[in-house]
């Protein structure tokens, strides 16, 4: 029996198949979406840790730039001190230096990864499919699989790619700004979010029904509905 398994049909339908390609994502187990990425980027585990130290270090070192641009203005507006002044120049000038170093460094790294990843998986999709006997090939549709083979592959490389990473240097940026906050003054940051907290309790309220927007998905969907509709030609 192959990685496909032999006895799926068209009667099993796209869950059938997506079923099938999720099994070779995430190995002879079903895994979930997360641990399958995991596993498939395990092989550059050292060049993704790197990509991801240069990618915390990119906000750390944004962060420190405004954080130099305040002791600048502290040094000139209350001590008059020309030294402090520039100093904290220097520091904004190193910051943004090795900002772009490590923006560099991640994407150098990560990047090429991400597209690796996505190799290493069409191929063995590929070599998956190869091992279907003949009457495998004959039922099943070939649609399906250009769309587990293109599309499904691609989701997976751009998590790889942009999705963990966004996820890490979203958290390093507000983890980050509520600490340099918090060592301004406590009393400055709770005033900050204390509008948020309040504009949350006063929108609270019944849920009322609404039309639906028109967003990309929805429209994609009545799209897709409407073709399918249509008689065959």
């Amino acid at each position: 029996m192959g990685a496909l398994g032999d006895g799926e049909g068209a009667g099993s339908g796209d869950r059938g198949l997506k079923g099938q390609v999720l099994r070779i994502v995430g190995g002879a187990k079903r895994e979930s979406f997360i641990r399958g990425i995991i596993r498939w980027i395990s092989p550059y585990r050292r060049v993704v840790l790197v990509g991801f130290t240069g990618s915390i270090l990119t906000k750390v070192f944004q962060l420190l730039r405004p954080y130099f641009l305040g002791r600048a203005v502290d040094g000139f507006a209350l001590y008059r001190d020309m030294d402090i002044v520039l100093l904290c120049a220097a520091g904004i000038v190193l910051a943004a230096c090795a900002e772009g170093v490590t923006e560099f460094l991640w994407r150098m790294t990560l990047l090429p990864t991400a597209y690796r990843v996505e190799r290493d998986l069409r191929n063995s999709l590929f070599m998956a499919v190869l091992r279907q006997s003949h009457s495998w090939l004959a039922k099943a549709r070939t649609g399906d699989i250009m769309s587990r083979a293109t599309n499904d592959v691609q989701t997976v490389r751009a998590v790889v790619e942009t999705g963990l990473t966004n996820i890490v240097r979203g958290t390093t940026l507000v983890v980050g700004s509520m600490i340099m906050m918090l060592l301004i003054s406590p009393f400055l940051t709770l005033l900050a979010f204390l509008p948020a907290a309040m504009a949350s309790i006063t929108d609270a309220g019944p849920v009322t029904t609404s039309p639906p927007a028109y967003t990309p998905s929805l429209l994609v969907a009545r799209l897709s509905a409407s073709i399918s509709n249509l008689p065959p030609l």
